[in-house]
């Protein structure tokens, strides 16, 4: 093994226990909490399409996705029930699909849906408050000249970097990877080019110093 391949494992090994330790001190701060989005979707419970809303506690690694689930418990049959996203901070996620889902449902069962968001790329930290996000759905089915109208609102944690709290052990092994990773290529290609310009200049220093030849 050279000094090199030597001196880039080190770096790596390096780095990586100092990330971390900022993960380690950044979870251990005591951090204010901004609210986003409460009460925008009143909380209406139709007995006929009750609907619950949960998260998934895995997000994933670069583009920071979260799944939202909601189950339907149905006394009715219908094919046509609406699922609205009528509430969620759209300036920071993207929704993946349509606003308004279409789902079937029959009675005495209930009906699962996931939905995906990611954050914006290249969204800017505005402050370094944790977030406390509110998402909104409205669920509507209309069946024998009945409407069924339900809506519900839930939080969400994150921190300022809108990584979903608690921090997944997948998502963190995943991010600290991906950073060493990408400092370990950098530190390589800075290492080809140092070396690259070590032998150009041995050579030319050889050039210079070679003596003329008599005629």
């Amino acid at each position: 093994m050279n000094k090199f391949s030597l001196l880039t494992i080190l770096s790596v090994i390096t780095l990586s226990f100092s990330l971390l330790a900022i993960d380690i001190a950044t979870a251990q701060e005591v951090i204010e909490t901004e609210q986003i989005g409460q009460g925008e979707t009143p909380r209406i419970i139709d007995p006929g399409l009750v609907p619950r809303m949960s998260f998934s506690p895995i997000q994933t690694w670069p583009e920071k996705k979260i799944t939202v689930i909601i189950d339907i418990d149905s006394k009715i049959d219908s094919d046509r029930v609406s699922v609205d996203w009528v509430n969620f901070p759209a300036s920071t996620f993207l929704i993946q699909g349509p606003f308004q889902d279409v789902v079937s449902v029959r009675a005495g069962q209930t009906t699962r849906l996931e939905k995906d968001f990611i954050v914006r790329p290249g969204l800017l930290k505005l402050n370094e408050s944790n977030k406390e996000v509110y998402f909104g759905i409205r669920v509507n089915a209309f069946v024998a000249d009945v409407n069924y109208l339900s809506s519900i609102e839930e939080k969400q944690l994150f921190n300022s970097d809108y990584e979903l709290l608690p921090i997944s052990d997948q998502y963190a092994t995943s991010k600290i990877l991906s950073t060493v990773a990408n400092y370990a290529l950098v530190i390589i290609c800075i290492g080809i080019i140092v070396g690259i310009i070590y032998i150009v200049v041995k050579k030319i220093r050889t050039y210079v110093n070679t003596p003329d030849l008599e005629t």
